[in-house]
């Protein structure tokens, strides 16, 4: 028994400096937390925002894009091509009448932000580089 609570004497220092040690540790992880909640809320907000500026197109189109497949090519697959459109762009720049410009300021600045971001992440033609 004595040779046991000498075992467990010892230990108490043991266990004590381990538990030190790893506190030390994980106050950097304490960071990597904080780090991933905010990573986690950067990410949803930008699905949140990707999801606002879908609903904000579909709504700007939906009174004259009539067919299903000009629809998804233009909030789908973002084709380039579908947006060039000069009839659709007229019906754009009548809907939005004095706004036009402010919109179409406001969209070139958000794809430049996204344009940084890319970078930032290495996403070169899709793919992370």
């Amino acid at each position: 028994m004595a040779e046991t609570a000498g075992f467990i004497l010892a230990g108490f220092p043991l266990i004590i400096s381990a538990l030190e040690h790893y506190r030390d540790g994980f106050e950097p992880l304490q960071e990597w937390w904080k780090f991933e909640s905010e990573f986690s809320n950067f990410i949803e907000e930008l699905g949140t925002q990707q999801t606002r500026f879908d609903m904000n197109l579909e709504k700007l189109l939906d009174p004259f894009v009539t067919s299903g497949s000009q629809m998804n090519a233009l909030l789908d697959q973002r084709s380039p091509e579908a947006w060039k459109d000069t009839a659709l762009q007229g019906e754009i720049h009548n809907r939005l009448g004095n706004s036009y410009e402010w919109y179409i300021a406001i969209c070139r600045k958000m794809n430049a932000t996204l344009g940084g971001l890319e970078e930032r992440l290495g996403i070169e033609n899709g793919e992370v580089r």
